[in-house]
């Protein structure tokens, strides 16, 4: 046991030992960071009272080193400009009263400097590195600063003395709402590490040589970091981009690593897929990106729990019920074939399936709403058909084919509330068939160059212009029937469902859809199951309905009144789920049916819940099991006791 004594002397000791800590002189060191990141002390310490608490100050120009030189003489800074004495610019507060270069540095090619805890404001540019090497920029705050918090660029016509602005490092800074948080320009390198560049139109920009670009956070940007110049095997790496509203990362480039990444409300946007690495430690939204190049094969296993999907060069692969939604790009294809998107939510993003150079595919019944730019669709032989596409007027192009994108299918799909519907772009040889084209400004947009495409079946419906025809060589019948026009004044006098006179799309030149679709007449329907006044209980009832209608669009059946639609796509049981929240009693069951006109129709049933005696207790049935077991039970125990009994008896009545 340690004893009383013992304690107090060791607290005395520990009480000497911070009164030795909090007593020694406290000396800080500068620092410089070399290219590989790594922290190199100054050998002279300095004393904590030499520090120069933050001073407003005017803008700083230096040109050259000999400017750096004036600027040291001046006792403006701090240092000697070598590797390991650098010029040191620190806690100043500068206010650019809304125009130039808070500092700026111009044409210093040997000199070391750095700039550290500078707190920059209404300035064209924050900081401005021109034709500069050998830079440090630290902890400063170079927020709301009008077009750049941060700018390095050499001029658009160097010669070689103002080539390049590089080996800059730029590290814990802050570049807040501007137009560019962090801009490095053409011929420009350096690192870019543990930065915050948030609301603005970019947060950072690196068009030259990208080093590092690592552990920095870029939020409600337009772009979050976007990287146009050429990577050597470059590290992009834990960035943190949130809330970014195009995309979180944009990529113009190659030779580039991107690990642990971190997207929310926005994923990678990319030009190129060869020479990059994307692994599965980057997320969007909480899911794994995951970056296919050169496979074959790939089933939805392969896609478990996806946050976005980029596929280069792949062949026969399967993307089934996913949702990639609020990612940027949600599936993004180039070069490849055969490959299927089949029941996948893709929505909120940039472009929700994007196909390039990719033939004899199949996008097939995919939720599409509200994607910026819409589905790109670039191809030969492509099949697009029942896809739900659709937008409160933020969408662009709901389908774009664009350049040469012929021998397509687009069948079957509803598209709504686009600014424009489908678009086609020097696209020919196209079906375009029984598609819903609703509510957009315009509805089909067919540009110069577009030949010999075909349009029937197709319902126009309260688009401003539904389409503007294109060249005469398109086609907006076959030869049995053409299109549905709202606006078409015509008649159909024998009930055929064709018009008796042609519908003008354009007077000029005259282009005419020859055979257009009338259709007034709700569809016809017949419930055969349930039968009116059926009576069930337990288990929901089956349906049987007989629905006649050339062009049916959907069916959908309610318990409630409406409050609750369950769709339908043929017959079967009545949702489970919904018939035992019922109360008993009478049930109403009304079925609907609308087509592709808009025209609905509905038939109802009342049918009958109720619950025999037998059925009032939920499992009744094994309630009554269970009772008639355990008497069986009691009576066999008390037969086995009572023969035991007797057994016994016997046994010693004989003994006498």
């Amino acid at each position: 046991m340690i004893s009383i004594k013992k304690m107090k002397f060791s607290n005395l000791i520990l009480l000497i030992f911070f009164l030795f800590i909090f007593l020694i002189p406290i000396n800080l060191t500068f620092f410089t960071l070399d290219k590989n990141n790594t922290v190199i002390e100054n050998d002279t310490p300095l004393e904590i009272n030499d520090l120069k608490l933050s001073g407003i100050s005017g803008k700083i120009s230096i040109v050259g080193e000999q400017g750096w030189i004036d600027f040291e003489d001046a006792g403006n800074c701090t240092g000697s400009g070598t590797y390991y004495d650098p010029y040191v610019i620190q806690d100043l507060i500068i206010d650019g009263h809304g125009s130039g270069s808070g500092i700026k540095i111009n044409l210093s090619r040997n000199s070391f400097f750095r700039i550290e805890n500078c707190t920059i404001f209404n300035c064209s540019i924050g900081i401005e590195l021109i034709s500069t090497d050998n830079g440090t920029l630290y902890q400063n705050d170079c927020s709301f600063n009008g077009n750049n918090g941060i700018y390095l660029h050499c001029p658009s016509m160097p010669s070689p003395e103002t080539y390049g602005c590089f080996n800059n490092t730029i590290i814990e800074n802050i570049a807040n709402n501007g137009l560019y948080g962090i801009h490095l320009d053409w011929a420009t390198s350096g690192d870019i590490i543990n930065n915050t560049a948030n609301n603005n139109s970019m947060g950072i920009l690196h068009e030259g040589y990208p080093e590092i670009i690592s552990g920095n956070t870029v939020n409600n940007n337009s772009i979050g970091i976007s990287i146009w110049g050429p990577g050597g095997n470059s590290e992009i790496s834990r960035n943190i981009a949130i809330d970014n509203r195009d995309y979180g990362m944009d990529i113009l480039s190659y030779g580039l690593n991107l690990t642990e990444n971190f997207m929310v409300g926005s994923g990678i946007a990319m030009s190129y897929y060869s020479q990059i690495s994307i692994d599965t430690t980057n997320f969007v939204n909480g899911g794994p990106i995951y970056f296919y190049v050169n496979e074959t094969n790939l089933t939805p296993n392969d896609f478990t729990n996806a946050g976005q999907i980029i596929l280069g060069n792949c062949t026969n692969i399967l993307v089934k019920d996913i949702d990639v939604s609020n990612s940027s790009s949600g599936i993004k294809i180039y070069d490849s074939n055969n490959i299927t998107v089949l029941n996948a939510v893709s929505s909120n993003n940039y472009y929700g399936v994007y196909l390039q150079n990719t033939n004899n595919s199949f996008i097939i019944n995919n939720t599409l709403e509200n994607n910026k730019r819409g589905n790109f669709i670039g191809g030969l032989n492509n099949t697009v058909e029942g896809n739900y596409i659709y937008s409160n007027y933020r969408t662009m192009e709901g389908l774009t084919f664009n350049f040469y994108d012929d021998y397509n299918k687009i069948i079957n799909n509803e598209i709504i509330g686009c600014l424009m519907g489908i678009v086609l772009r020097l696209s020919s040889y196209n079906l375009i068939c029984g598609n819903i084209i609703r509510e957009n400004p315009y509805g089909i947009v067919v540009m110069g160059g577009s030949e010999h495409n075909l349009f029937y079946e197709n319902f126009f419906i309260g688009n401003s212009v539904h389409t503007d025809g294109g060249s005469t060589t398109n086609k907006w019948n076959n030869t049995e029937i053409g299109n549905y026009w709202d606006n078409y004044t015509g008649t159909d006098g024998n009930n055929d469902g064709i018009g008796d006179t042609p519908h003008n799309i354009t007077q000029s030149p005259l282009m005419q859809d020859l055979l257009p679709i009338v259709d007034n007449i709700a569809p016809e329907m017949t419930i055969i199951l349930p039968t009116n006044n059926s009576v069930y209980n337990l288990d929901a009832p089956n349906f049987k309905v007989i629905i006649k209608e050339r062009f049916l669009h959907k069916m959908w059946y309610t318990l409630d009144g409406g409050l609750r639609n369950y769709t339908l796509i043929e017959n079967g049981t009545i949702n489970q789920d919904a018939w035992d929240a019922l109360n008993y009693g009478q049930i109403t069951i009304r079925f609907y049916a609308v087509d592709k006109a808009g025209n609905i129709s509905f038939k109802e049933i009342i049918i009958i819940k109720d619950l025999s005696s037998s059925e009032l207790i939920p499992g009744y049935y094994l309630f009554v099991l269970f009772c008639v077991i355990s008497i069986m039970g009691i009576i066999l125990i008390v037969i086995s006791r009572r023969s035991y009994s007797l057994e016994g008896f016997k046994k010693s009545y004989k003994k006498f």
